[in-house]
């Protein structure tokens, strides 16, 4: 009996398991029924509210694009669409049309009353832009006009620019042909230049070949010397031989000697300077209280003072060298032509007077007195030489003392051999002094220079050598 009691045991739980998840399952049923259905009404009621608001948003699209339309002005949010709110909207409208409209509150009474004065300035400004342009078109209009006769100036301008072109072109052609000519001148010059040149060339040969003829003393530096320097040592030499020839000549014809012989030894006996060859100056004005005087010369460039003239009538303008008056001697230079002298000599019954003429071999206008002096020089009464003292006396008077002899030598000084005095004799005579002495003499009486004793050459200078001591020559200026 046990094992049916387990059976339908077994059966009745299962079957209250079965009728538990029967009404499980049917409670789940109706719960999961219910809620689709009221998803469903859930999902209807959103579909429904989704039509409306897109509904609404097309009214209110409508409706904003009226009022854009009517007003220009939505009253939705900027921000979202949906959503009404003028305050955002019409401070939008005026953020992005009036952005400098600050008026607060924002409204069209104010925007307009702005509108308006922004207009009235702005027009104001436009007023001036009008005015500004009407002026820089007047301006441009008379820059146009300026330009056009600038451009007309312009035009005559270039036209004188051509004109001037044409008269260089002109002035061109005329120095290039010019040029030429010039170049032919220049050629022929040249062939000319040349010409002269080889026939100086021939004469520089020719002049090299006159050693022959020249002195002795002149020889040496001759050789040295250039063509233009031997042309002139060969004129000067001619004129000097030209000048003694003339004094031998004219002394031959006062002689009326024939014998070659005769006429030589006739010439060298009779002294060169026998009469002067021209007056050196004149005496214009005479001081007989001071026995001062005036004289004209041509120049006194060269004279010093010290230095003793000789005073001759004004009758004969070349008087014997004997037929003096007088001697003055320079005090002062007064001018480039006056001199001021003192008298040093005259006479009561033929004294020195205006007009008379003065004349000295010691001295010439623009040139300077040159002396040789050969022999034993003795001024005064002892063996010694005194040949310093004598050259400083020719160079005191502005002369200088020269070694040799040659054509422009003024004159040459002979000293004579030594002489003794008592028994002291002179030691520093030799032999070389005694060649040198006849090798002058005989180039200066070659050359027509005049030669004077140390006497004669003292009274030149107005002394007198018996006056003179053994321990000073005075100057000439005492």
């Amino acid at each position: 009996m046990a094992a049916p009691r387990t059976v339908v045991q077994s059966l009745s739980i299962a079957l209250i398991i079965f009728v538990m998840l029967t009404f499980i399952l049917a409670v789940t049923t109706y719960f999961g029924f219910k809620g689709k259905l009221d998803a469903e009404a859930q999902q209807k009621a959103a579909e429904e509210q989704a039509t409306k608001a897109q509904a609404d948003l097309a009214t209110q699209r409508t409706n904003n694009d009226l009022l854009i339309n009517s007003i220009g002005i939505a009253m939705t949010d900027p921000a979202d669409p949906s959503q009404i709110n003028p305050e955002k909207a019409i401070d939008n409208w005026f953020s992005q049309r009036f952005g400098d409209f600050q008026e607060d509150p924002r409204s069209y009474e104010k925007l307009a009353l702005w509108l308006q004065s922004s207009i009235r300035e702005k027009d104001g400004q436009l007023q001036g832009r009008l005015a500004e342009k009407e002026r820089d078109f007047a301006e441009a209009n008379k820059a146009r006009d300026d330009a056009i006769k600038r451009a007309d100036g312009f035009g005559e301008q270039v036209k004188k620019v051509e004109q001037e072109a044409d008269a260089r072109k002109q002035e061109y052609d005329d120095s290039v042909k010019k040029h030429q000519e010039d170049m032919d001148k220049l050629s022929q010059d040249y062939k000319t230049a040349l010409d002269k040149a080889t026939q100086l060339e021939q004469i520089e040969q020719a002049v090299a070949r006159a050693e022959d003829v020249v002195s002795a003393r002149s020889l040496e530096s001759f050789k040295s010397q250039s063509a233009v320097e031997r042309v002139d040592t060969i004129l000067t030499e001619l004129r000097e031989r030209e000048r003694a020839i003339s004094r031998f000549n004219a002394l031959l014809a006062k002689l009326r000697v024939a014998d070659p012989a005769v006429q030589r030894s006739v010439a060298d006996s009779i002294p060169l300077d026998d009469e002067i060859d021209g007056f050196d100056g004149r005496v214009i004005s005479v001081n007989q209280a001071d026995r001062t005087a005036l004289i004209l010369c041509e120049s006194t460039r060269g004279m010093r003072p010290g230095l003793v003239l000789y005073v001759y009538g004004p009758d004969d303008p070349t008087p014997p060298v004997a037929a003096r008056k007088g001697t003055v001697e320079v005090m002062d230079l007064e001018s480039p032509t006056l001199a001021r002298v003192r008298i040093r000599s005259d006479s009561i019954g033929d004294p020195i007077v205006s007009g008379d003429g003065v004349a000295t071999s010691l001295w010439e206008a623009g040139t300077q007195f040159t002396a040789v002096v050969v022999g034993f020089v003795q001024i005064n009464q002892d063996p010694a030489a005194d040949d310093k003292r004598l050259q400083d006396l020719i160079e005191g008077v502005g002369g200088r003392v020269e070694t040799s002899v040659n054509p422009l030598t003024t004159m040459l000084v002979d000293a004579g051999e030594p002489q003794s005095f008592g028994l002291q004799k002179p030691r520093d005579w030799k032999d070389r002094d005694k060649s040198r002495r006849d090798r002058e003499l005989r180039e200066a009486r070659r050359l027509g220079i005049q030669v004077l004793g140390i006497g004669e050459f003292m009274q030149m200078f107005g002394l007198k050598r018996d006056s003179l001591d053994d321990n000073s020559v005075p100057n000439a200026g005492r």
